[in-house]
């Protein structure tokens, strides 16, 4: 979700690159997520939210009316896509990668409702 919060306050651009260093500092300094899944957690949590979530479900509903329900509702619309976006992409890296357990289906009912509800929570 930090990453919609910060392509609002900063721009994509500079929000992608910023969490894309801060990604690269926890992989590095913290071996947090590690070197191996840095490209897919780049893209999961600074793509997603930078050039997706921002540019399509924040703005759109953001623009136009300005007020801060508005705002808020449309923060919290793209950090709930951005979420449950990246958790179908954490889905489909498993799964392409040969090394999931589960097939894609039941992984995939396993993981969205979670990462729904954990966005509606958090947003709220």
């Amino acid at each position: 979700m930090g990453g919609v919060l910060l392509a609002v306050l900063l721009g994509p651009h500079a929000a992608f690159l910023a969490i894309a260093s801060i990604l690269v500092v926890q992989a590095l300094v913290f071996a947090d997520g590690g070197l191996l899944s840095l490209g897919c957690n780049i893209l999961n949590l600074g793509f997603i939210p930078s050039y997706l979530a921002y540019p399509f479900i924040y703005k759109s509903i953001a623009c136009g009316f300005p007020g801060r329900s508005r705002i808020a509702l449309a923060a919290v619309a793209a950090a709930v896509f951005s979420l449950v976006l990246g958790a179908l992409a954490v889905v489909m890296e498993t799964t392409f990668s040969g090394l999931s357990a589960l097939p894609f289906l039941p992984f995939l009912a396993l993981m969205l409702p979670v990462h729904l509800a954990i966005g509606v929570v958090e947003g709220w």
